[in-house]
């Protein structure tokens, strides 16, 4: 019972970081893709749109050593496609834990399906796909 409480507060977090970390700044700036990633193994969803502009919005919130780490990633930029990738830059801030904060650009392929990508510790589910 308890990790069900532990899983529904980080789920309430997580949609209350996405939710405030989408930019109403982008209104004028069409979407050019959109980004959804899901950790294999730890708490981390999240996603947003890649503007034209080569903004980026959206975000998520990661648990990592099951849950003594939880930090946030929110995409400032991005670029490409290059060679069918697209690389998106998220600023990374600790909430719980050391703290760290440090800019991490990050290539994913475009497939427009789930696929599964190694980064650091871990591997996730990323889906990056043009916007028709």
């Amino acid at each position: 019972m308890n990790s069900i409480r532990k899983l529904a507060r980080l789920l309430g977090v997580l949609i209350v970081v996405v939710a405030s970390l989408t930019s109403t700044a982008h209104a004028q700036a069409p979407v050019a893709y959109t980004w959804a990633a899901t950790a294999l193994g730890q708490a981390c969803h999240g996603g947003g749109p890649l503007y034209a502009d080569g903004t980026a919005g959206g975000g998520t919130t990661c648990s990592f050593e099951n849950g003594q780490v939880i930090a946030t990633a929110r995409p400032v930029s991005w670029t490409g496609p290059d060679g069918g990738f697209v690389t998106i830059t998220f600023n990374v801030i600790t909430i719980k834990g050391p703290f760290i904060s440090w800019l991490s650009p990050f290539s994913f392929p475009v497939t427009g399906t789930p696929t599964k990508v190694p980064i650091g510790c871990c591997e996730i589910l990323i889906m990056v796909k043009p916007v028709q």
